[in-house]
């Protein structure tokens, strides 16, 4: 079964006008939240909690949805610390999810740490925090199947 992504863009972008939305050739769609952690923390900041709720709301509207979380951080810091960091980030957002009632068979999370950088040689305090950031994926059922397969160290 494919995911329906013209029906999965109007669903998240009424609940997400302002997000970054890009979407492949094929039928993922990813949504870029401006979820920004402060430096080398892995708390959500309370600011946050209501796109968060309107997320699980919409998810647990669409049984069909699986989301696979992942975090990144800037590249302060050394790998080890990183790669921690980011997955604590990334178990934050599914912890928070969980407990909005999302179960956890709909969840993915992993942690990227400095992989990944929008910005490769940050020149302001803006631009690294840009890089501390979680992207959500949204899949379909075998999507998240094959996620769940091919993954090694995903939680």
């Amino acid at each position: 079964m494919k995911l329906n992504t013209l029906k999965t863009i109007s669903l998240f972008m009424a609940f997400f006008p302002t997000c970054l939305f890009s979407q492949n050739f094929k039928s993922q769609a990813i949504w870029s939240f401006d979820l920004q952690f402060d430096f080398s923390k892995s708390d959500i900041r309370p600011v946050h909690y209501p796109r968060l709720d309107s997320l699980a709301n919409a998810v647990s509207k669409d049984s069909s949805l699986f989301i696979d979380l992942n975090a990144y951080t800037d590249a302060i810091g050394s790998d080890k610390a990183n790669q921690e960091l980011s997955i604590n980030r990334a178990k934050a957002i599914y912890e928070y999810l969980v407990e909005k009632g999302i179960s956890k068979n709909r969840l993915v999370y992993n942690g990227y740490a400095n992989w990944e950088l929008i910005y490769d040689d940050p020149q302001t305090f803006e631009q690294d925090a840009a890089n501390r950031r979680v992207e959500i994926r949204i899949l379909s059922k075998d999507e998240f199947k094959k996620l769940k397969k091919e993954a090694t160290g995903t939680h």
